[in-house]
């Protein structure tokens, strides 16, 4: 299991009108590690957007799976 948490500013430098320049985002998720003898590896997340609303982006799952083999 994993936990995300950020905050940062929107603007380096705002203008004296601008109210809330820091913008703060959470995510959270879980990811399964395998690796088996013949040097497999194989890792998958799953995350989630915490509870701020997306501005750029849809609020869905995100899956990730990776898949590696030595050689």
């Amino acid at each position: 299991m994993f936990g995300d948490y950020a905050i940062g500013r929107l603007h380096q430098h705002p203008l004296d009108t601008d109210i809330g320049n820091t913008r703060k985002l959470v995510g959270h998720g879980i990811g399964l590690t395998f690796a088996g003898r013949s040097g497999l590896t194989v890792k998958s997340f799953v995350a989630f957007r915490g509870g701020t609303k997306a501005q750029s982006d849809d609020s869905r799952a995100r899956f990730y799976l990776l898949l590696s083999q030595l050689f």
